[in-house]
Order: structure tokens, then C-alpha cells, then sequence
């Protein structure tokens, strides 16, 4: 699951992946044009927790009206591991 907004400019696009990846591609129509390619003009973060045992999930993205601000929420749940059983 993800969620995705374009901007108002309609020349920006952000997606924030359920876990916690948010990738910014400022002229996004530039990778249709093959003007430029997704390593060249992407932006990720990673909002996943690094600690023991939490786990970060996104629930909201949000942008701006003017371009290049954005607004993330996530929310620290216990992460469990399943263990197989014989």
C-alpha cells in the first residue's frame, strides 16, 4: 500500500510506501520525456525505524501549495516476528 499526491504545480510527485520509504521526484514528466532518469532526479528517505523491535508504518502524506514542502505521519507499532513451529 502507498499513498501518492502530485503537486499543485502539477510538476512534482511524492509517495510515501506503507513502510516508510518517501520518494520526491521534482519534474517527474521529465522520466516520460526520458529527459532524466529516476536515480538522477529522485529524493528517498527512510522513515523506518531502526530500533529493536518498533516498527514505523506511514499513515498520511500531505504537500503543500507551494511546491517542494511535505507533511508525513507515521506511527511506531511493535514489530513481532513469527517463529515457525515443528
Amino acid at each position: 500500500m502507498y499513498v501518492a499526491h502530485v503537486s499543485s504545480s502539477g510538476k512534482d510527485i511524492a509517495v510515501l510506501t506503507a513502510s516508510g520509504i518517501f520518494i520526491w521526484i521534482p519534474g517527474f514528466e521529465r522520466l516520460f520525456h526520458l529527459e532524466a532518469t529516476l536515480d538522477d532526479i529522485a529524493t528517498l528517505l527512510n522513515f523506518n525505524a531502526s530500533r529493536d523491535n518498533v516498527r514505523d508504518i506511514s499513515v498520511y502524506l500531505a504537500l503543500g501549495e507551494s511546491n517542494e514542502k511535505a507533511a508525513i505521519a507515521t506511527v511506531s507499532l511493535p514489530f513481532h516476528r513469527q517463529v515457525s513451529r515443528r
